[in-house]
């Protein structure tokens, strides 16, 4: 309440608040209110919710399903089964399919070479993305 308190009072109507502070201290409290929702959303979900979440949002990061499992305290069989439940997909079709796209991005965008296009989209090597772009696209 202070912040917003704050903040009403740099507007008030005569008060003549720089526009640069009036910005800064008006996304200090954007931030925090929306790290406020997300301490509080991260509160209600379960350990496999959690979990879910974490591969929707860090897909191209190297990780596997049992890492996940084992990190949230859950099964990989329960994230497999609520992950299906929830995408329509497994996890590594899920991860496949981000992984190869970002690739696929990368290669018709960058020059970079192909270990580190593979790296950046989550997987080991060239010939890791090669067999995964296999797996994905049948070609």
């Amino acid at each position: 309440h202070r912040d917003l308190a704050d903040l009403q009072r740099l507007a008030a109507p005569g008060r003549a608040t720089p526009a640069t502070q009036l910005a800064a201290r008006t996304h200090a409290f954007v931030m925090a209110m929306i790290d406020f929702v997300d301490s509080t959303r991260h509160r209600r979900q379960s350990a496999v919710e959690r979990a879910v979440d974490h591969l929707l949002h860090h897909a191209l990061e190297p990780l596997d399903t049992q890492t996940i499992a084992l990190r949230f305290g859950v099964s990989r069989e329960h994230l497999s089964r609520f992950f299906r439940e929830r995408t329509g997909q497994t996890p590594a079709r899920y991860l496949d399919r981000r992984r190869v796209d970002h690739a696929l991005a990368l290669l018709r965008a960058t020059d970079l070479p192909l270990n580190d296009i593979a790296q950046q989209a989550g997987l080991r090597s060239a010939r890791h993305l090669a067999d995964r772009l296999r797996a994905v696209t049948g070609h």
